[in-house]
Parts: C-alpha cells; structure tokens; sequence
C-alpha cells in the first residue's frame, strides 16, 4: 500500500490525505481530533486536543495559586449558573435511577417521583456509607455503573421506606388478623 505524500495546505498546514498533522506531537490525525479556531485560516488549531490537554493540565501544575484564583473569580461571578446546572444534573440522575427501578413504590405503587427513593434490599446502607458511597449523586452514579441491580436496590416511597427503617416492616405487608 503506497502511502499518501504530504502536502502544504493553503494555510500552510501539513496534510496527509484528510489527515492534519498536530505541530506538537507531529502525528497525522483526522479534523474531528482538532479543536475549531474559526478565527485560524484553515479553521482547526494548529496542536491536537490530547496535546492541548496535556499542555493545560501542566501549565495549571506549575501556576496552582493563578489558576486557583481565577478559578475563585469564575465561580464567584457564575455561582447561581453552577448550583443550577449541579442541581439539573441531580435531578437527571434521580429520574435515570427511579425509571429504571419501575418508577414507582414497590410496595404500595405510588408513582408520584417526589415521594420516592433508592432502598436497600439487605437493609446494608448504612454500611455502604461507612465504606464511602454516599446517598444522592454518588448513589446514582453508582447504580448507572453496575446496570441498576435489582438484588440490592429497589424504590420505595418515603412512607413505606421509613415504616421499614423504624418498624422493621412496612404496614402495607402486614397481614390483618
């Protein structure tokens, strides 16, 4: 197989075939692998993205306390931005792991989702949270990763989970002599 000979663009970027070479680790990549620069006359930045992010991440290792107090101006000035989109994101995760647990009380069906949360089959919560996994966003993220274990997990209201919690047994299950 003959290889592609190299060419000068326009912009004066070494090309390939559709391939652009990065000017940092001088590999020949596809368009998709550059950051767009509308501003550049071919369009594309002139270094990878893996090179771009290597180069922040040790710019920002060598000038900690800068890139701390910028990062401080940012979120002072973008903070209510910030708690939104966190609490959003919440929220997203939330309605991810109660839908795929069947999206409503396992034991007395109510599908209303402000009522409902993650119970833990084997009543080990409060082992989980000794060993780190914490109730809310790491929760879920946890289940998202494990495919939603049905043995361990399962959504209850917060009636019947508390029931279960102080009583031992929820009322719905208990059976009238």
């Amino acid at each position: 197989m003959a290889m592609k000979t190299i060419t000068i663009s326009r912009q004066g970027r070494r090309k390939r075939g559709d391939l652009y070479e990065c000017t940092e680790c001088h590999r020949f990549l596809p368009a998709r692998a550059f950051r767009k620069l509308p501003k550049v006359r071919c369009g594309l930045s002139p270094s990878c993205i893996d090179c771009d992010k290597t180069r922040g991440a040790k710019y920002r290792c060598s000038h900690r306390s800068q890139t701390k107090a910028r990062y401080k101006r940012w979120y002072a000035k973008n903070r209510q931005r910030v708690l939104t989109h966190a609490q959003e994101y919440l929220q997203e995760l939330r309605l991810q792991v109660i839908t795929a647990y069947g999206g409503q009380c396992e034991c007395c069906g109510e599908p209303a989702i402000e009522f409902l949360v993650v119970d833990h089959r084997l009543n080990d919560g409060n082992a989980e949270r000794a060993n780190g996994l914490r109730a809310g966003r790491p929760l879920y993220l946890h289940l998202i990763r494990k495919g939603f274990p049905k043995d361990r997990y399962r959504i209850l209201c917060h009636n019947c989970n508390m029931s279960r919690g102080l009583y031992g047994y929820c009322p719905h299950e208990r059976k009238e002599p």
